[in-house]
């Protein structure tokens, strides 16, 4: 290879490194420290409706889904214990998926008045990532689970259907 092949397949590197970076790659929870509002759901994961507030019946949904139950976190240490969990589930992936979704938890943070709504399916190791009116999907761990389902419980939260795991 030549001095000017050499140097294009350089360029082309830095530039797929940057694209990485700036795009799908970046952290969805990048920048959130303690969020000043944060909910934690518990949604029906074979409930989804057209994307919509209410479902035929007026019952809450949160992007489509069944909200089974839900608890305003109103502790900060808390609101920070989660989106910590939330943080390292998505840093620790290591991008394997599930071609499913059948999410049963979700995450609603708000931060400096940005609203940043999280719908999770641990079963297939995924998240919705919803911001204003747009969203993206991103690879998670399983890991957060067992705290959002412990909080959700001592808050007598009904608990999402098990997943057949």
């Amino acid at each position: 290879m030549g001095v000017c092949g050499a140097t294009l397949s350089i360029l082309y590197s830095c530039l797929f490194a940057l694209s990485a970076t700036a795009g799908c790659g970046r952290n969805p929870t990048a920048g959130t420290t303690i969020p000043d509002q944060l909910t934690l759901y518990s949604v029906d994961p074979d409930s989804a409706y057209a994307r919509e507030e209410k479902d035929p019946e007026g019952k809450e949904l949160f992007h489509g889904y069944l909200v089974l139950g839900k608890i305003d976190v109103t502790d900060a240490s808390q609101r920070r214990e989660i989106m910590t969990a939330l943080r390292d589930g998505f840093a620790q992936s290591d991008g394997s998926v599930y071609k499913c979704f059948d999410p049963r938890h979700a995450v609603r943070a708000v931060e400096n008045g940005k609203t940043v709504d999280y719908l999770i399916c641990f079963h297939c190791k995924q998240a919705e990532v919803h911001e204003g009116n747009s969203h993206r999907v991103v690879p998670t761990t399983r890991d957060p689970q067992a705290k959002f389902n412990e909080i959700l419980t001592k808050a007598g939260v009904p608990l999402p259907p098990k997943d057949g795991d």
